[in-house]
């Protein structure tokens, strides 16, 4: 009889070690699945804001294209230029900011006001516009008139002589 109980108690033991087994096995794949799946959910998230991203990117191009020819773009007249850009701010809340900056580096109007002379002459992404006379997605950085987080694009206005103006 010992020996009957002994075995009946192994036997019980190793179902218990194996139901055990079964049990964590069941929650690590349990956890698997459920890290896949956010994985998932995140890449397709990510994928949406890439998309969002190069749409502004895309439309906001488009949109300095258009000023570069905008005669109120153009004259660098400070007073209709920042009503312009203010105008268009109104529609577009997207933009912290929209200004236009002489080719020496001086802020001829913006949007938002600000108080004195401000020049940019020595920022990269402005740089990079004189440099290239293309469009120029700026680095992360902040705005020193919308005083905020910003990320800069830029488009030159350039004369037919191929000069930035």
């Amino acid at each position: 009889m010992p020996n009957r109980n002994r075995a009946i108690l192994t036997v019980a033991a190793l179902i218990i070690v194996v139901l055990f087994g079964i049990s964590i096995f069941s929650a690590w794949s349990g956890k698997r699945e459920a890290i896949a799946q956010s994985a998932d959910k995140i890449t397709g998230l990510l994928r949406l804001v890439a998309v969002n991203q190069k749409q502004l990117v895309d439309q906001t191009q488009d949109l300095l294209k258009q000023l570069a020819n905008d005669p109120a773009i153009t004259a660098l007249q400070p007073s209709a230029c920042s009503k312009r850009m203010a105008g268009l701010r109104s529609e577009r809340p997207e933009y912290a900011n929209l200004r236009v900056v002489a080719p020496n580096g001086d802020v001829v109007c913006s949007a938002v006001s600000f108080t004195g002379p401000l020049n940019v002459v020595n920022n990269a992404d402005f740089q990079k516009v004189l440099a290239t006379k293309n469009f120029v997605v700026g680095e992360y950085q902040f705005g020193p008139i919308a005083k905020e987080a910003v990320i800069p694009f830029g488009y030159p206005v350039v004369s037919a002589a191929g000069r930035v103006s």
